[in-house]
């Protein structure tokens, strides 16, 4: 399986079977997930408190940005485990 870019095909190699950096580049991207979950929910809270003149609207999002951020960060280490273990059991 793969896809075209450009004149050259792209195959796409499951993670257990991928090069050491791939799967270095993969789990270090973890490290990200959360702060800028977090960074997003700050940001909308302070232009919501900035239009409507309300204090709570940044402690609102930047919890909704912590919590999006762990879910997030749990599905992608279950992804990254079942890609790992080259996709035997659940």
């Amino acid at each position: 399986m793969g896809f075209l870019i450009g004149q050259r095909k792209v195959l796409k190699t499951p993670l257990n079977k991928a090069p050491f950096d791939r799967k270095l580049v993969r789990i270090t991207s973890l490290a990200f997930i959360i702060p800028s979950s977090i960074v997003v929910g700050y940001g909308i809270g302070y232009l919501l408190n900035w239009i409507f003149h309300r204090e709570f609207f940044t402690i609102l999002f930047i919890i909704i940005g912590i919590i999006a951020g762990f879910y997030d960060l749990v599905r992608e280490i279950l992804k990254l485990n079942r890609e790992l273990d080259g996709g035997k059991g659940d």
